[in-house]
């Protein structure tokens, strides 16, 4: 493109030396058709200095943006047991079907720490709970922003039910005190009801 510029300025300025002389040139219709002046050089040229237009200076992409995902909060009483394994197997669950969920584990009194009859049992579904991770309290801002909260043998007290999204209970799920085995069998039990009511809404 700039050499295709630079013949046709050429061609023009042989046509207006041939015509009237370089000496009597006026050069200012072309310097204002041009949009900025040229420079006299010897032998009646006159120079023009074009940007290149053949040339692109490519941007960098910008970074896709996948889905939004939602946050589902599974609750019990305390946040160390039920809510923490029903977390756990949710989260797997939504990865491998490549749902846009995250589930995070919540309790309305939280326990200071999570119990070894959760976390010993829990390692042979191949979860592993690290050692600084405690239970953590539920906060209304949380509930308020989640898809839907689980509450799991509780209920959410009026103040965070009131802003809640969507709130849905299990009320049959035993303690995992009494067996990991059947309280984790009863929350799967559930987890596909769940799954499906959230990727039909």
């Amino acid at each position: 493109m700039h050499r295709l510029v630079s013949l046709i300025v050429g061609i023009i300025g042989i046509a207006l030396a041939g015509s009237a002389g370089a000496a009597n040139i006026d050069w200012s219709k072309l310097d204002q058709a041009l949009g900025k002046p040229g420079t006299s050089q010897p032998g009646g040229v006159h120079k023009y200095g074009l940007p290149r237009t053949d040339l692109k200076i490519a941007s960098q992409p910008t970074a896709k943006t996948g889905s939004e995902t939602g946050t589902i909060v599974f609750v019990c009483r305390y946040g160390s047991a039920k809510s923490v394994v029903a977390a756990r197997f949710f989260n797997r669950i939504a990865a491998d079907e490549g749902l846009p969920f995250h589930a995070v584990a919540r309790g309305i009194e939280p326990e200071p720490v999570i119990p070894p009859y959760v976390r010993e049992p829990i390692r042979a579904d191949r979860f592993e709970i690290g050692p600084e991770e405690k239970p953590v309290p539920l906060d209304a801002g949380e509930t308020h922003n989640a898809v839907a909260v689980v509450c799991i043998m509780c209920k959410l007290p009026p103040g965070q039910l009131a802003v809640a999204r969507q709130s849905i209970e299990w009320t049959d799920v035993p303690d995992v005190s009494d067996g990991y085995t059947a309280a984790r069998d009863r929350i799967l039990g559930h987890m596909k009801e769940l799954m499906v009511r959230l990727v039909a809404k």
